[in-house]
């Protein structure tokens, strides 16, 4: 048996935006960011890149720079080791989203909140000037099940950005302090927003089908079983539905059509010891699996319990349906 199913979204929007006035002598900062994830999904992260932009001018003979650049945890609210945190609010009660920010593209190095770990460097011709980026790779997290639409969204206010650098004229220093050319400049008040949508997403398990399998006889009843996944906000309460199918010959009673003109009658329930039928009341939840996101595992996975009752066989063959899936909230 064949299961249709709605797929919805989580939105989730993440930017940081900072400048900085210009440097002291031998480089100047020209902006970060923004950091703007765009749309999150529930099934994985979500990964752009930014920059950091700086020039520097050399002199009359060629200088070798070395930068670091660390932006702070320290903030509203501050990193855990989960992540930097963005903070939400819902009925007085507060909510997390998170990200982080990394020196490589295959976002395994995070940009440390503290120290120099992470630096690069770089040579200026003499009589020069050049300006640069520096790539920053940033990751927003998947929200986790539960978390709701934030009334006045999810920030993370009041980071602070510092640059330290170094030059020498003969070779590269070996770290941003070493001279005897030195400089820094620090952006305070970064600012990291996000949001996460009103909408929930469901899946089916792999392979979605629910399979009674082979028989000759149905002397006896043949039970089987698959499994829906979904994820909501936390502010939403849901209710999921199966339709009748395909071959229903009244509203109630689900058929699986064969070969012409045979059927079988199966039947989909929500209980395991199948006496509470799965219908399609979204409306008014009479008959459908109800739930609420603030309530829900990670991810929450419904059963479907289908069973095929005893009754005379048709012609031999396959005998299938399609039911349709149907997510309320």
């Amino acid at each position: 048996m064949n299961f249709k199913h709605i797929l919805g979204a989580w939105v989730m929007a993440l930017a940081a935006c900072v400048s900085a006035p210009a440097a002291a002598q031998g480089c100047s900062n020209n902006g970060f960011g923004p950091f703007n994830f765009g749309t999150l999904q529930n099934s994985g992260p979500t990964d752009i890149t930014s920059s950091f932009a700086y020039g520097c001018w050399g002199g009359s003979s060629t200088i070798y720079v070395r930068m670091c650049l660390v932006i702070s945890a320290q903030g509203t609210p501050t990193a855990t080791a989960a992540g930097r945190r963005m903070l939400g609010w819902r009925s007085g009660n507060q909510y997390y989203t998170f990200y982080d920010l990394f020196s490589d593209p295959a976002r395994t190095q995070k940009l440390p909140t503290a120290g120099r770990d992470f630096n690069w460097q770089f040579e200026v011709p003499a009589n020069s000037s050049l300006p640069r980026t520096q790539p920053i790779y940033a990751r927003a997290y998947a929200p986790a099940p539960g978390t709701p639409v934030s009334e006045s969204g999810y920030e993370n206010s009041g980071l602070a950005a510092t640059v330290q650098f170094s030059w020498r004229t003969g070779g590269y220093p070996p770290n941003c302090q070493a001279g005897p050319n030195n400089g820094s400049f620090t952006q305070s008040g970064a600012m990291a927003t996000s949001q996460v949508s009103n909408a929930c997403q469901i899946s089916m398990s792999a392979p979605a089908d629910l399979d009674f399998g082979s028989t000759s006889t149905l002397g006896s009843t043949i039970d089987s079983t698959t499994t829906i996944s979904l994820q909501c906000p936390g502010n939403l309460s849901w209710r999921l539905g199966l339709n009748d199918g395909l071959h229903a010959v009244v509203a109630g009673q689900r058929r699986m059509a064969g070969p012409a003109p045979d059927y079988l009658a199966y039947e989909l329930y929500r209980d395991p010891s199948r006496t509470q039928r799965w219908g399609n009341d979204t409306a008014g939840g009479t008959n459908t699996v109800n739930g609420s996101g603030s309530t829900q595992t990670n991810p929450t996975v419904l059963t479907v319990y289908g069973r095929v009752p005893v009754q005379a066989v048709g012609a031999p063959g396959t005998y299938t349906d399609t039911i349709t899936v149907t997510l309320s909230y």
